[in-house]
């Protein structure tokens, strides 16, 4: 199976933006392509340099932790939000 790689930009404006629905197809597809044995790569892209590898997720367990960070930078992005408005 070929790897999948996902721009670091574009999680963190969904988490940003709290588009969760984003959020949840992120966590949906990196879940289907990891249990088909897939490999998905996290990277940062640059204008002026070669792209740099964030993280990569191979394994169910790689997988949950992720989605378990991500999670709580969401509860930590609606604290934050509610306390300056």
């Amino acid at each position: 199976m070929l790897d999948l790689t996902i721009s670091v930009t574009d999680v963190e404006d969904a988490i940003t933006l709290e588009k969760l629905d984003i959020v949840n197809a992120y966590f949906e597809i990196v879940e289907n392509w990891v249990k088909n044995g897939g490999k998905v790569i996290f990277q940062q892209k640059f204008v002026n340099a070669a792209p740099m590898k964030i993280a990569e997720f191979s394994t169910n367990e790689d997988v949950k932790n992720w989605k378990k960070r991500v999670t709580e930078v969401i509860s930590k992005v609606k604290k934050i939000k509610n306390t300056v408005l």
